[in-house]
């Protein structure tokens, strides 16, 4: 998640071989940028499938955010392949979020779902 200027608030997941033996974690080159695996909740890759992953609406050090708009990413990497990005701008409020962010590359159905 980033908050409307662009900074990471929140590394929601992140799916890759652990103990130093991924050499392909900083391809996910908007994510590295913005946080550099400063936070994050890691799992081992993921083959091909339909994923869940939910917010608290927490940032980095637990703290609830405020109402605003946010920009979720989610960002993929393949093996001897492209980068792919999908992005989407919501405004967490008062009113439920239910959203398509579009198809790209490797990802081919990315929503975003918000209960206020």
């Amino acid at each position: 998640m980033e908050g409307s200027d662009g900074n990471l608030v929140k590394t929601l997941m992140l799916c890759h071989l652990a103990g130093g033996q991924d050499r392909w974690l900083n391809s996910l080159t908007a994510w590295y940028a913005a946080g550099g695996g400063s936070d994050t909740t890691t799992e081992g890759t993921k083959p091909a499938g339909s994923y869940d992953c939910t917010w608290d609406c927490t940032d980095t050090s637990g703290k609830r955010v405020e109402a605003g708009t946010y920009n979720s990413c989610v960002e993929a990497a393949v093996e001897h392949g492209n980068e792919v990005v999908v992005a989407g701008k919501q405004t967490l409020g008062s009113a439920a979020i239910d959203a398509d962010l579009g198809i790209s590359g490797e990802l081919s159905t990315v929503h975003v779902k918000y209960t206020a």
